[in-house]
């Protein structure tokens, strides 16, 4: 291994010119020269590796002493924040599994969406996949969805390429 890698040096022109030129200087100069590549050595490593890392975890206790005042004052404020009583959040109608699906097709077809499959879960809830879709035309078929009243129960969204996306969504 120290062959090959004192090899490859010799065949190195560049390298091996700078090493004859190190080795001409007095052993005075060659100490002075090995100093300043080892501080610029520690300087590079300082800069690359330390600082950033210093900035990230300042940057991260700011994060978090933010997070805990925020914390301290709803929990100063969880008294007024109670007073307020909104009643029950909204009343949507509840709809069977036919009518949900008829309205849900309905809205697809309306908006372009073609869904991949859509399977019942449980009583009155359905799963509808889509695969492949732009964003663009699932976001205002899902504020149909919310115009008619229907429950979002659960969405989760993938996207592999830029605009296009995959929905798993759970309605009720």
């Amino acid at each position: 291994m120290t062959s090959w890698l004192a090899n490859q040096f010799r065949s190195s022109p560049t390298l091996y010119a700078v090493w004859l030129m190190y080795l001409r200087l007095s052993v005075r100069e060659q100490v002075l020269v090995f100093i300043l590549m080892l501080v610029c050595l520690i300087a590079s490593i300082y800069l690359a590796v330390w600082k950033p890392a210093q900035l990230e975890n300042e940057k991260a206790h700011q994060n978090f002493e933010i997070a805990v005042q925020d914390y301290y004052t709803l929990v100063e404020n969880v008294e007024h924040l109670q007073s307020f009583d909104s009643g029950p959040v909204s009343s949507l109608p509840d709809r069977s599994a036919n009518e949900l699906r008829a309205l849900v097709n309905r809205t697809a077809r309306q908006y372009g969406v073609v869904a991949e499959r859509i399977s019942l879960d449980g009583d009155s809830r359905l799963q509808i996949w889509v695969k492949g879709m732009a964003f663009n035309k699932l976001s205002p078929w899902i504020n149909q969805l919310a115009k008619e009243e229907i429950r979002i129960d659960s969405m989760q969204w993938n996207s592999q390429e830029v605009g296009l996306v995959d929905l798993k969504i759970t309605l009720d």
